[in-house]
């Protein structure tokens, strides 16, 4: 009898370990496996903004190691950060002495279109820029289906997303511009500068 005292004793006390341990291994979870800050790192356009958030209730002081950004409160624990110039920035948070890191890439961009048959609206977006860049490789960076004949600066656009040329008359193709202007060379000829815009159309002759 008292054996078997001993033995149900035994198991309790081996169920009342796993049970603590359990909790707290829960508690330590909860307590490590949520991040301080909600980004390491972010790449964002000039211009756009993200919330970055710290999780702690505790007083946190923010700055970024350079102007490429800008930050501003949201509330308590959030602050909104903004894209100012191309570039990378680090964020630093600090909270009793200890350190937190977000690094946050600024992209350059050009402002990508592509309009089709009788002003048919394909394609808006962003596009980033990269230094060099002609109008050839933004409209390859767009995703779009294309399809070419030529190389170098003699390289011709055919078709792109399924509408080619002479699809709609014998003069119907496909041209680009420039903030509006049509350059006079072919789109791996041109260099494109940060923030222009590039537009994709098609044409009829009639």
């Amino acid at each position: 009898m008292v054996h078997g005292l001993r033995q149900n004793l035994l198991r309790q006390s081996k169920f009342l370990l796993a049970v603590i341990l359990c909790v707290t291994l829960i508690h330590v979870s909860n307590a490590y496996g949520k991040a301080m800050l909600s980004h390491k790192s972010k790449t964002i356009f000039r211009g756009s903004t993200f919330t970055l958030k710290v999780n702690t209730k505790k007083k946190a002081k923010i700055k970024a190691s350079n102007a490429k950004v800008s930050i501003k409160k949201s509330d308590a624990h959030s602050y909104k950060i903004k894209g100012l110039k191309a570039g990378t920035s680090t964020i630093k948070v600090t909270v009793k002495k200890k350190s937190y890191t977000c690094k946050v890439k600024v992209n350059a961009y050009i402002n990508f279109s592509i309009v089709g048959y009788k002003g048919k609206k394909m394609m808006s977006k962003k596009i980033v820029y990269e230094k060099g860049d002609h109008a050839w490789d933004i409209l390859k960076k767009s995703g779009a289906s294309l399809k070419t004949k030529g190389f170098g600066f003699m390289l011709y656009v055919k078709s792109i997303n399924g509408l080619a040329e002479k699809q709609h008359g014998a003069t119907s193709g496909w041209m680009y511009s420039i903030n509006g202007k049509a350059p006079n060379v072919g789109c791996n000829a041109y260099k494109v500068k940060a923030y222009d815009r590039e537009k994709w159309y098609y044409v009829t002759g009639h």
